[in-house]
């Protein structure tokens, strides 16, 4: 559910944005903003802060996943051709 946080915080700020008056027509630049449209923009820098941090830590958690099945993978890779390599070493006299 924590990882639906930052999307729903988003939600909040595009309503407040579509149903707040959030422009001053009379004003130039950043204080065209009301203060319900700043208020908009401060919570939808939330929920898109917390939507980046989720998505990183999925990606973290994904990136761990793919090492230790490489990992394992190598593991059992050397165990399936060990006996493959005694055969060589026995009829080559060498060791691999």
């Amino acid at each position: 559910m924590l990882g639906y946080f930052g999307h729903i915080i988003t939600l909040c700020a595009a309503i407040i944005a579509l149903f707040g008056d959030t422009w001053n027509k009379k004003e130039k630049g950043f204080h065209r903003l009301t203060l319900t449209g700043r208020l908009a923009v401060g919570i939808a820098l939330i929920g898109f802060t917390f939507s980046s941090i989720e998505t990183y830590k999925q990606q973290k958690r994904i990136y761990q996943l793919h090492q230790v099945a490489a990992s394992e993978v190598q593991r059992h890779w050397k165990a399936l051709i060990y006996p493959f390599t005694m055969i060589l070493w026995a009829i080559d006299g060498h060791s691999y």
